[in-house]
This record gives structure tokens, C-alpha cells and sequence, in this order.
């Protein structure tokens, strides 16, 4: 379907890239000709895979250990993919859960998963983007139009995940409700949406 040439000379740097989608996603970059870095807490795993991507592939991938729930952690990953060569795009993939209802959730058990699916994703965002690595990113868009970072996209991002765990709530207590869609930024709430009939919606994503 794509060039295999598409993501040539393009370096990823993929969050929990040493195993599942992370792994998965990372396969198919380097078939499109990235280079690779990918990020997770357990070495012998990256390197596990990642010598499996490059025997499959023929690909350029590095391995980093890092826990992204800690932001020094993650500052100083940033610096030592950058010492080598800028950042072109971040999945920020890394992601932890429980299976289980949300009134049987303690907070630790929140706590252990937002520290690396809200928090962690903020930190590597905020690092991609921070100092003289934001100022080398924005040199990589001349030419290409306007770059800029939206002021309150911490804000929205964690306005979105307490959308979601309230969406998640409601699926499953009134699976047959109809509601009005939440809407778009930009949209007003009084004005036409759509709306969403949860009847029948499996409810591990939310609404998200």
C-alpha cells in the first residue's frame, strides 16, 4: 500500500516499543525505511526484540531503558537520542491497565495507570519539545508552513481522560442511554451534533 521508501531517513522514537502494538508498530517503520528507537523499562526485552527487527528487516534500531514515569529519566533519554540525531516523530505508546470495574480501583491502582499512560506521554512530549530540542524540531518545518505548540494542551489532554473514565462509567451503568455527543473544540454545545447511541458499545475504550 505505501512506498517502502516513505518513512526513509525519518528517526522514531517509539514508548514501549520491546513488545505488543509498540513492537508491531516499530516492524512497520522500519519496512518503510526509518530508523528506529525504541523505549522501555526492561533491556534484555528491547534488545530481544530489537535484534529481531533488525534480522527481519535490516533496519537501524536502538534500545534505551527508560521508566517514562520519571521525568528526569525521561529528559536525559532525550538527550541521548539527540546527541546522535534529532527526532522526527514520537509514538508515544507505552501504556499500563487493569482489567477490572472502576469502583474496584484503589487509588494506587489509578496512580499506577496514569503514571505512564497520562504522565509518561506528557513527559516525552514535553521533552521531544523542550530547550535547544524544540528549537532544532521547528528548524525541520521551514518551508513546510507555520509550527506552533498549543498553549493549553496539557490542560485538554487531561480534561480528555477524565472525559473518557466518566464516558467508560456511563457505557456500562446505562448501556442503552442516548446522549448528545461531547463537542468538538470550536463547536457550540447548544448548537446541531450528533449524538451517540451507546446501546450495544463495548465500553473498554470509553467513547475515546
Amino acid at each position: 500500500m505505501f512506498e517502502t521508501s516513505l518513512l526513509k531517513d525519518k528517526r522514531i522514537l517509539v514508548t514501549g516499543g520491546g513488545s505488543g502494538l509498540g513492537a508491531a508498530m516499530g516492524r512497520r517503520f522500519l519496512a518503510l525505511g526509518a530508523e528506529l528507537v525504541i523505549c522501555g523499562r526492561k533491556l534484555d526485552r528491547l534488545e530481544a526484540t530489537a535484534s529481531e527487527m533488525r534480522e527481519e528487516t535490516g533496519g537501524k534500531v536502538t534500545t534505551i531503558a527508560c521508566d517514562i514515569r520519571d521525568g528526569a529519566a525521561v529528559d536525559n533519554m532525550m538527550d541521548q537520542i539527540w546527541r546522535e540525531a534529532p527526532l522526527d516523530i514520537l509514538v508515544n505508546n507505552a501504556a499500563a491497565t487493569f482489567i477490572a470495574q472502576s469502583e474496584h480501583l484503589s487509588f494506587r491502582a489509578a496512580d499506577a495507570i496514569l503514571a505512564p499512560t497520562l504522565h509518561g506521554a506528557m513527559y516525552c512530549t514535553l521533552a521531544a519539545g523542550s530547550g535547544d530540542r524544540r528549537r532544532r524540531a521547528f528548524a525541520q518545518f521551514r518551508g513546510r508552513g507555520p509550527a506552533r505548540l498549543e498553549r493549553g494542551a496539557m490542560g485538554c489532554a487531561a480534561r480528555r481522560a477524565i472525559q473518557g473514565l466518566v464516558l467508560t462509567n456511563l457505557l456500562t451503568t446505562f448501556p442503552n442511554w442516548t446522549f448528545p455527543a461531547i463537542p468538538a473544540r470550536g463547536q457550540n454545545a447548544a448548537g446541531p451534533s450528533s449524538s451517540h447511541n451507546i446501546e450495544g458499545t463495548t465500553p473498554a475504550c470509553g467513547g475515546c
